[in-house]
C-alpha cells in the first residue's frame, strides 16, 4: 500500500501545530514564574553588556571583520558551485564521490517544500490530485 504524499504532508502540518501549541503553553508557564523572570532579566542585561563589548572589539579590528565577511561570501559561493556540479553530475548518471584527506564524501540530497500560492476556491484540495 503506497502512502499518499498529501496525507503525509497533512500529518506533518498537524504535528507542527501541536508542537507550536505545546511550546507556547510552556512559554506561558515560564513567564509566570518569578524566578525565571528575574533570571531572564539578568540574562538580558548581561547580553546587552556583552553586545557592547563585542561591538567595541569589532570596531577595533575592522580588517579582520572584512576578511571574515569576504571568506564567508567565498565559502557560500563555493558550496553552491559544489552543489550545482554534484546535481548536474547525478542527473547525467555519473557516480559522485570526493576523496579528500583520507575520507570519502558523497552528496546528501533533501527536498524542501515552500508555499508558492494559495489554492483556488474551486479546487477540491490537495487530496483530489
Amino acid at each position: 500500500m503506497a502512502v499518499q504524499l498529501g496525507f503525509v504532508f497533512s500529518e506533518l502540518d498537524n504535528i507542527k501545530n501541536k508542537l507550536k501549541v505545546a511550546k507556547n503553553d510552556l512559554k506561558e508557564i515560564m513567564v509566570s514564574n518569578d524566578e525565571f523572570e528575574s533570571l531572564n532579566k539578568k540574562k538580558k542585561e548581561i547580553a546587552l553588556n556583552l553586545s557592547a563589548v563585542k561591538s567595541k572589539i569589532k570596531s577595533d579590528n575592522i580588517n579582520l571583520i572584512s576578511l571574515i565577511d569576504e571568506l564567508s561570501i567565498n565559502l557560500k559561493s563555493e558550496k553552491q558551485l559544489l552543489s550545482d556540479k554534484a546535481l548536474a553530475d547525478i542527473v547525467s548518471g555519473k557516480n559522485i564521490e570526493i576523496k579528500h584527506k583520507g575520507f570519502i564524501y558523497q552528496p546528501k540530497f533533501s527536498v524542501k517544500y515552500v508555499k508558492t500560492s494559495k489554492e483556488d476556491e474551486d479546487n477540491e484540495g490537495f487530496f483530489a490530485k
